[in-house]
């Protein structure tokens, strides 16, 4: 296997001046042309619970967790990212991600206050430089489980939100202001393509892809282990559903990887065992290339479908959603 490079000292700097406040993606809430038929499918097939329902919105969590949303899906037009929720730890944190932002001239949707979401809190919206709606939150309940859940994690059952990925025409602008503004560190790079972002030890909680134009490349959702990963992924083939990519295991990150498109074309996967990034002072990211060795080490997951991970152009972008 080759041997990722050393970074290129001309990209944007690697991590922020200060240390990131924020701890993790809370929730990414899509909008979605048939929230009925997108609702079955991550409930039935993927494995999520629906834990409430109310003006149109499903928010789903996962059997077990005390997160009271890892997903939200809301009928609307056309397919959008609606946001995406970022978790800190107090209200001062919410307040100074706030200024941070309203410095660097990023546009404010919503001033810090109440959050009306499963388990409340407290926090705010703004739009990233390519017009996404960002949420900073805080103080957020944990969910009371319902009479009859166990609090053990179900089989063959996502356990968290792992991650998302975010495509970008402005991929150096993007990386810049996750890095400066809102205090990511960069883990790795594919190429001049891609950027992991962490914000915690987990190699990356968002990522950076160049695209065309702004999309929601993927969601990925954490599994138990490699067995629940592998029965999850036969579970969704059998279902009827084709693999867009997978399963294999990637070089940035090490972890493993199953892409599936659920009804409205948004691409979701199933993974485990993402690199945790322990000693952040000697941490140096490294650049992958895009060869087969470096993108699937199992040599399992075959030739990958680009087109689903390209998304269609985000109608969304500067357009708050309704709720």
């Amino acid at each position: 296997m080759t041997s990722p490079a050393t970074r290129d000292p001309d990209r944007p700097p690697s991590r922020s001046t200060s240390p990131s406040l924020v701890r993790s993606v809370r929730y990414v809430g899509l909008g979605v042309p048939d929230a009925r038929a997108s609702a079955g499918f991550y409930e039935h097939v993927w494995g999520l619970v629906r834990d409430s329902e109310s003006d149109g919105v499903v928010h789903f969590t996962a059997a077990g967790s005390g997160v009271p949303c890892m997903l939200r899906l809301r009928q609307s037009d056309s397919p959008r990212v609606d946001v995406v929720s970022l978790a800190v730890d107090s209200r001062a944190d919410v307040d100074e991600v706030a200024a941070a932002v309203a410095s660097a001239g990023a546009p404010l949707v919503s001033e810090p206050g109440p959050l009306a979401m499963p388990g409340d809190g407290y926090g705010f919206r703004f739009f990233d430089p390519d017009g996404r709606t960002i949420e900073v939150a805080a103080e957020v309940a944990p969910r009371e489980f319902p009479p009859g859940e166990s609090s053990e994690v179900g089989p063959a059952a996502p356990q968290a939100l792992s991650h998302v990925v975010l495509n970008t025409p402005e991929l150096d602008r993007a990386t810049r202001f996750f890095v400066e503004v809102l205090g990511f560190r960069v883990s790795d790079y594919l190429e001049d393509f891609m950027v992991f972002l962490r914000c915690g030890q987990a190699h990356h909680a968002i990522a950076l892809a160049r695209a065309p134009h702004v999309s929601l490349n993927h969601v990925a959702y954490e599994m138990s282990d490699i067995d629940q990963y592998m029965y999850a992924t036969g579970r969704t083939i059998r279902a009827g559903y084709d693999l867009a990519w997978g399963p294999g295991r990637h070089g940035p990150g090490d972890n493993a990887f199953s892409y599936f498109e659920d009804p409205s074309r948004f691409v979701c996967e199933y993974t485990t065992g993402l690199t945790l990034i322990v000693d952040e002072e000697a941490h140096r990211p490294s650049v992958f290339r895009s060869l087969p060795e470096e993108s699937d080490r199992w040599g399992t997951a075959g030739p990958r479908r680009p087109e689903p991970f390209v998304g269609v152009p985000d109608c969304g972008l500067f357009v708050a959603p309704p709720l």
